[in-house]
């Protein structure tokens, strides 16, 4: 069985061109995960990136540490 990744077109979706324009004003310093969900109003802004990634775009994700309750934080940057 062949393993398929079906993204959306930026042209067509407003939610990735929110996560995007977001990435962009952030592209100094990059963005967390739960920063980039709450600014752009995603809940699963992974998934998002990687959409936007099959749009041609490189984002880069780089792991920064753990919140007290251990949870891992990353940050992304748009190249």
């Amino acid at each position: 069985m062949k393993n398929t990744f079906h993204a959306a077109r930026l042209s067509k979706s407003i939610r990735l061109r929110r996560v995007l324009a977001v990435l962009r004003a952030s592209r100094r310093s990059g963005i967390t995960t739960l920063a980039l969900n709450r600014l752009a109003h995603s809940t699963r802004s992974s998934s998002d990136v990687s959409e936007l990634r099959t749009n041609g775009f490189e984002i880069a994700c780089k792991f920064v540490g753990t919140t007290p309750d251990g949870l891992r934080i990353h940050r992304y940057h748009l190249q």
